[in-house]
């Protein structure tokens, strides 16, 4: 299986194709550096006890609000989620040999409280909505979707301010434009705004 693997990673870095590593995979890196080194679309999501062993296997001795950012500049760029009490999303793509021009050095403490029990399969699940959002962002970059992938929710919006409480998917599905339109190179303007009050906001503009 390790040999099938390797391959399989192999193939996706020659497509430019995002891998995520997760379980066991996360032991083909303690195995097999080179199959995940300098790879920046790598997403690897440990648990406290394969994150550890990672932490051992690079030999990382920096405090534990650091490790997290250590491990993916030792990976090479790869972005670390590591899974914990609070779950931390971290990537450093700086190399001492051959440091970038603009590198990217991003940590992140997700502070929104979780379940008290971590039961088996939870996992499973985030490393599945990471895989998925993963993809889209494939997608995105190959032109598959840009605009298209928000022609529903903007048919949606428009929709409800013409019928209102009657608004079926029926309804959406007849105002939405041609896909020749709606595969318009132009992606809309995404904005994310705080407001004094600390309120943030989502702001979608559709070009015209």
């Amino acid at each position: 299986m390790k040999s099938y693997a390797l391959k399989a990673t192999c193939i996706a870095r020659n497509l430019g194709i995002y891998i995520l590593y997760d379980a066991d995979a996360l032991d083909l890196i303690s195995q097999t550096e080179q199959s995940i080194q300098g790879y920046h679309s790598s997403v690897i999501t440990p648990n406290i006890n394969e994150f550890n062993k990672l932490i051992d296997r690079f030999a990382i001795n920096v405090p534990d609000d650091k490790k997290a950012i250590s491990l993916s500049k030792a990976l090479g760029g790869v972005t670390v989620l590591q899974k914990g009490a609070q779950d931390i999303i971290a990537v450093d793509t700086t190399t001492d040999n051959n440091p970038d021009d603009q590198p990217t050095v991003e940590l992140i403490k997700l502070d929104i409280p979780g379940g008290l029990k971590r039961c088996g399969g939870q996992g499973d699940v985030l490393s599945g909505l990471v895989g998925t959002m993963l993809a889209w962002g494939k997608c995105y970059q190959d032109g598959i979707f840009g605009y298209p992938s928000f022609s529903f929710f903007h048919s949606s919006q428009s929709t409800y301010q013409k019928i209102g409480i009657t608004l079926s998917p029926h309804h959406v599905s007849l105002s939405l434009p041609p896909l020749e339109e709606a595969s318009s190179p132009v992606p809309p303007a995404v904005v994310l705004s705080t407001n004094r009050e600390g309120a943030s906001s989502l702001r979608i503009s559709f070009p015209k």
